[in-house]
């Protein structure tokens, strides 16, 4: 880790819990019928903000693209769908765009890493350190220095968000076989806590994982040098943008899996930054079921949907309006 990361790192000051549960018996005292989600939303915006009063929500979405594991055999569509679902969102076309701009947010597009290039658009910036990660079985995901150059653009979206008075950030993504990526860091992270629980049909594949990870040595004692074996720049961007909106005492919403398995990852470099993090919806999906479980999240809403695409960053940040609500009253 490089003294500019760590010194980012020892200036993320954990928040108050003591306060943020006084703002919360006080909420609650007065709204004691109201969703429990939102009264603990609401107690963590006054403890970010250190005012008793906020100025309503800035909200922005950002959706990070990369494709996966491009040169693996799964690669048979060579990154054109995820370009097709990339200009969608690009011409403002898609449903999150239409779900954002309900909740007033607006929608980013960060190019980090498609296979395909893309038209250039209002609303997209091209931050791409490379045409998608490598198959990380016959080789690193990505280079150090491809690494650093995503988890320092995302830290540089968060200080540009801050700057332009945002206060809350929700993640989503976009690419070719990303689950794949949060499978292989999510087992990294917890590699004893899949060997209790029944995968189904991912089980054989766990198992499988669990064995290539040992024998390559990839531990999260060392979650950048994970990062780059088995990582992707979309995630490792995600990383930054979760680190510097902590370090600016921002709160992130996240979304499915790939959005997980950023969280779990910057919480390996960063514990303090936990406590920024807000989530309201749980997919029916195995990995992200097993993140939620070991970041000890109960959300309140359930989808059958596997990949949101950000629209459960959505979800959270409605939550976090009805919760400025409350503090606005």
């Amino acid at each position: 880790m490089d003294s500019e990361l760590i010194q980012l790192v020892q200036g993320i000051e954990p928040i108050d819990q003591q306060q943020q549960e006084q703002y919360f018996q006080k909420l609650y005292a007065r709204y004691g019928n109201t969703e429990p989600a939102i009264l603990m939303g609401a107690a963590k915006l006054l403890s970010l903000s250190k005012e008793e009063v906020l100025q309503p929500l800035k909200k922005a979405i950002l959706i990070f693209a990369a494709d996966h594991a491009v040169d693996g055999l799964e690669n048979k569509t060579h990154g054109k769908w995820s370009r097709n679902m990339a200009e969608e969102i690009a011409k403002g076309k898609s449903a999150i765009n239409s779900a954002a701009h309900r909740i007033g947010a607006g929608v980013l597009l960060l190019e980090l890493g498609m296979e395909q290039p893309i038209v250039e658009y209002t609303g997209v910036q091209d931050l791409q350190v490379m045409k998608g990660s490598h198959f990380w079985e016959c080789r690193d995901a990505m280079s150090q220095q491809e690494m650093m150059d995503a988890l320092y653009s995302g830290i540089q979206l968060a200080f540009a968000l801050y700057q332009e008075g945002y206060h809350a950030i929700g993640l989503g993504n976009l690419g070719e076989r990303a689950m794949i990526t949060a499978l292989v860091l999510t087992t990294a992270y917890c590699k004893s806590r899949f060997r209790q629980h029944n995968f189904s049909k991912q089980g054989a594949q766990v198992t499988s994982l669990l064995q290539h990870l040992e024998e390559k040595n990839i531990s999260i004692r060392d979650p950048l040098l994970t990062l780059q074996k088995v990582g992707a720049p979309d995630i490792a961007a995600m990383i930054g943008v979760i680190l510097g909106a902590a370090y600016n005492r921002m709160c992130v919403t996240f979304d499915n899996a790939v959005t997980g398995a950023a969280v779990l990852m910057a919480q390996c470099i960063c514990s303090a930054c936990k406590e920024y993090l807000f989530t309201v919806v749980q997919y029916d999906e195995p990995v992200h079921q097993m993140q939620m479980n070991v970041l000890g999240y109960s959300p309140f809403l359930k989808t059958d949907f596997y990949d949101g695409m950000g629209m459960g960053s959505v979800l959270g940040l409605s939550v976090l309006d009805a919760a400025q609500k409350l503090v606005l009253t």
